[in-house]
């Protein structure tokens, strides 16, 4: 029975590990300047797809998890969960804006799902990472 324990106890451990790094991976990697430069989604009817944003929006990530966005021209701050989720939080003058997101994260590119969608045929955002 105590090798057992042991046993499920040394597995609990990893899965806590594993799940904290990949956070953490994320979260360095999203600490920057991102700027929108595709939407995904359907417009007047067509199928979905990817089109080009010519004057994108700018989300900064900072490491102690505030969140500058010129959109909304206010402070807010972050969390990212489990299950490749980011909430996102801004408090603007008197309006309040909270939102959950799938989010894919890699080097160069930053796509925001929402999460519940609101989209009929669902909707995304593509970000670059900027300098």
């Amino acid at each position: 029975m105590k090798k057992s324990m042991f046993f499920f106890f040394t597995i609990y451990l990893i899965l806590i590990s594993c799940n904290s790094d990949d956070d953490n991976y994320k979260k360095q990697s999203l600490i920057g300047n991102w700027k929108l430069i595709e939407t995904y989604g359907s417009y007047g009817g067509e199928l979905p797809h990817w089109s080009t944003v010519s004057d994108g929006y700018l989300y900064e990530f900072k490491s102690d998890n505030s969140l500058y966005s010129d959109e909304y021209l206010c402070e807010g701050n972050y969390l990212i969960l489990q299950n490749n989720k980011i909430k996102m939080h801004f408090d603007c003058n008197e309006s309040q804006i909270l939102a959950t997101y799938d989010i894919y994260l890699d080097k160069e590119f930053l796509i925001l799902t929402p999460n519940p969608s609101s989209c009929d045929e669902g909707c995304a955002e593509k970000f670059e990472k900027i300098n």
